[in-house]
């Protein structure tokens, strides 16, 4: 069953990656800028672990590369990244609730923004910084709004349960 789930968790993610590469890039002329792949990744890496998590994050986001057309390896790492942390913010102590989980999404979209922003900087692209701003303030509500709509999906079948409202069952 473990395999089985690992397995749906991965094509789960190519439709996001497909999604993300065919339409989500279009939301960029309105300044919307969502990252399915990365939700997707965070959401398995605390579903299936680590190891998983950032294995998927890898392949994510090499294929990312190469069909979106980004200096490859950039998305790799940072995918590897944001698993990497979410599993290690969770191993903090910190209660499997919405809150915490819209926290988490939260720490790893700001992370992520700012670990790509240096790297295209160190790498000698243009960084528009304003971008950089727009992309610091609503990147994060978009992630939270999305972390929520695929974590019910991703924690399909499993035994661990969160609890998405912000009051914990534990407490009653």
């Amino acid at each position: 069953m473990k395999l089985f789930n690992k397995i749906i968790h991965f094509v789960i993610l190519i439709i996001f990656l497909i999604i993300q590469v065919a339409f989500a890039e279009y939301l960029g002329m309105y300044s919307v800028s969502i990252d399915l792949i990365m939700v997707t990744v965070v959401c398995i890496a605390l579903v299936d672990g680590m190891t998983i998590g950032m294995a998927m994050g890898f392949i994510s986001g090499l294929v990312f590369d190469l069909m979106a057309g980004n200096i490859v390896g950039i998305s790799s790492f940072l995918y590897t990244l944001n698993a990497f942390l979410a599993v290690k913010v969770m191993d903090l102590g910190i209660k499997k609730m919405g809150a915490s989980l819209a926290l988490i999404i939260f720490l790893v979209t700001e992370i992520n923004i700012f670990i790509e922003g240096l790297l295209r900087y160190l790498f000698n692209f243009n960084v528009d910084v304003a971008q950089l701003g727009r992309d610091i303030l609503i990147r994060p509500l978009f992630s939270i709004a999305l972390v929520f709509l695929i974590f019910p999906i991703i924690n399909l079948g499993q035994r661990r349960r969160w609890v998405l409202g912000f009051r914990n069952e534990e407490e009653n």
